[in-house]
């Protein structure tokens, strides 16, 4: 569905009614532009949650700026025809609901001034439809490059996941071989130890045997 419920057009005037400064498109700077986008994307989110039409918030926006326009050449045909009439309206004019009426109202009123601002009203709609093209196009060229930023990344993963590989196989045959360096070490060092007890022993044994002999000489 297209066409905004008319509980969607009774959220979006309240939602302009409390934002006259987006409704009238008088923020102008970059903070404001950005806070304008924000404010866009969330009301669209409570729009949508309506049912009726789907829009993002540039989608609402846009919808908004037409309608804006619409209802200044509304207001302009029934100014004129006041004019031609001397105070009536015709009666093939577009009449105005009271939602209508509210958006006016937002606007700052159904005055004259309204006809020196229609001209206007083309050039925003071919602005709006350019913006929305450079924004699909801009939007493809960031998923293009999101996708070979990716591509990149994971390509640099499998490369450092290869290393960390080779880097944990290394380490694993390292400690292997500090390892058994120090069981040799240690068998090195029982030997050792089993030698010098060996010679201690033999040592006492000869110096026994010596003390033998002197003493069996002594005796003689």
């Amino acid at each position: 569905m297209s066409r905004p419920t008319s509980q969607q057009l009774e959220a979006l005037v309240e939602f302009l009614e409390l934002n006259s400064g987006i409704a009238k498109g008088l923020l102008r700077t970059a903070h404001a532009k950005n806070d304008t986008k924000r404010k866009w994307d969330d009301i669209s989110l409570n729009l949508n949650a309506l049912g009726g039409a789907q829009k993002t918030g540039k989608g609402w926006a846009k919808y908004w700026a037409d309608k804006k326009c619409t209802l200044k050449k509304t207001c302009a045909q029934h100014a004129q025809s006041m004019r031609r009439t001397g105070g009536g309206v015709a009666d093939d004019l577009p009449t105005l609901s009271p939602l209508d009426q509210r958006l006016i109202a937002i606007m700052g009123g159904c005055t004259l001034c309204f006809r020196r601002q229609l001209f206007s009203c083309q050039s925003i709609s071919i602005h709006v439809h350019v913006n929305e093209q450079g924004s699909s196009q801009h939007r493809v060229q960031k998923q293009r490059q999101r996708t070979s930023t990716q591509s990149r990344l994971n390509q640099d993963r499998e490369l450092f996941a290869a290393i960390e590989q080779q880097r944990v196989e290394a380490e694993t045959v390292t400690a292997r071989a500090l390892t058994d360096i120090a069981q040799n070490i240690a068998n090195f060092n029982t030997s050792l130890e089993s030698m010098t007890a060996a010679f201690r022993e033999g040592a006492q044994t000869i110096a026994n045997a010596l003390n033998n002999i002197a003493t069996a000489i002594q005796n003689k």
